[in-house]
C-alpha cells in the first residue's frame, strides 16, 4: 500500500506537454485566414439555414441569387435538396432559385 502515495509524487511530478515551455501554437499563415472565415461563414449560415421554414430557405437563396453570389447559392440549393428531398419546389419559385 505504501506505493499509491509514490505513484502519485511521480505522476505529480512529470511536467505537462507544453505547459512548461509556455509555447502556443503558431499562428496560422495568412494566406489560411480568408479560407477559415469562409467556412466559418458557411458554417454560420447552415446553422441559421436549418433553423428555417423550406419557404424561408427557398427566399434566402432567392436573394443570394439577386446578390449575384450564385456560387454560395447553389451551395445552398444542394444543402435544401438533401435536408427536404420530399419538398416540392414550386415553378415560380424554382425559376428564381435554380441558376439560369
Amino acid at each position: 500500500m505504501g506505493e499509491a502515495p509514490a505513484l502519485a509524487k511521480r505522476a505529480d511530478a512529470a511536467p505537462e506537454v507544453g505547459a512548461a515551455s509556455g509555447s502556443v501554437a503558431p499562428p496560422a499563415p495568412a494566406a489560411a485566414a480568408p479560407a477559415m472565415r469562409a467556412m466559418q461563414r458557411e458554417r454560420i449560415a447552415g446553422e441559421r439555414t436549418a433553423a428555417l421554414t423550406p419557404e424561408k430557405e427557398l427566399e434566402r437563396i432567392e436573394e443570394l441569387r439577386k446578390q449575384g453570389l450564385h456560387e454560395e447559392a447553389d451551395r445552398a440549393l444542394a444543402e435544401f435538396r438533401k435536408r427536404h428531398p420530399e419538398f416540392k419546389i414550386p415553378p415560380a419559385t424554382l425559376e428564381r432559385v435554380e441558376r439560369r
